[in-house]
């Protein structure tokens, strides 16, 4: 039984027939899924994991599911037959993409392994070394943290004579 989601538009029309043929290759194939997803979240949360294709903005309060809720989508893109490797999860630190990638591995198993994640930080990094070019960016650049730009600044207002109390220019950490 596939389980239904919540975003099907309103007016939606249907044809009956007569039973399908799983043999007859004009047949589409309907998905098998292995977790019960009406079982395991509530409303809000299917209705977002449901949602296959497109981004979905999820806002909710701590401990309300959405970590859950997104590892749930991936299972649910792959197990609709959208390739893993087409997947992208990203988030905001190390330790939420890789807990949200084994969560994912944990439920689906190895299928899961090829979806591609991390922080927001490391895939545009990454990205940037290997498109950068494009945009005229070697792939040789270098990050610069808070306390290299800090250092930066420093040593640019000490050149420009900037660096002297009585002249009142903002201090490195105010323009980093």
């Amino acid at each position: 039984m596939i389980a239904p989601c919540y975003n099907v538009p309103a007016m939606k029309s249907y044809m009956l027939k007569r039973g399908s043929d799983p043999n007859d290759p004009s047949e589409p194939l309907q998905p098998k899924f292995s977790l019960a997803y009406e079982a395991d979240l509530n409303a809000g949360q299917l209705a977002a994991a449901c949602a296959l294709h497109g981004p979905v903005l999820v806002i909710a309060g701590a401990g309300s599911g959405k970590t859950r809720t997104l590892v749930y989508r991936v299972a649910r893109m792959i197990e609709s037959g959208i390739p893993a490797e087409a997947i992208l999860l990203l988030t905001f630190t190390r330790k939420a993409a890789q807990e949200m990638l084994q969560r994912a591995g944990l439920l689906i198993g190895a299928r899961s392994e090829r979806v591609n994640g991390g922080t927001f930080h490391s895939v545009a990094n990454t990205l940037l070394r290997r498109y950068g070019k494009a945009i005229g960016l070697e792939p040789g650049f270098t990050i610069l943290d808070r306390g290299d730009s800090e250092d930066v600044i420093n040593l640019l207002r000490a050149q420009l004579g900037l660096h002297d109390k009585a002249k009142h220019f903002p201090r490195k950490n105010t323009i980093a």
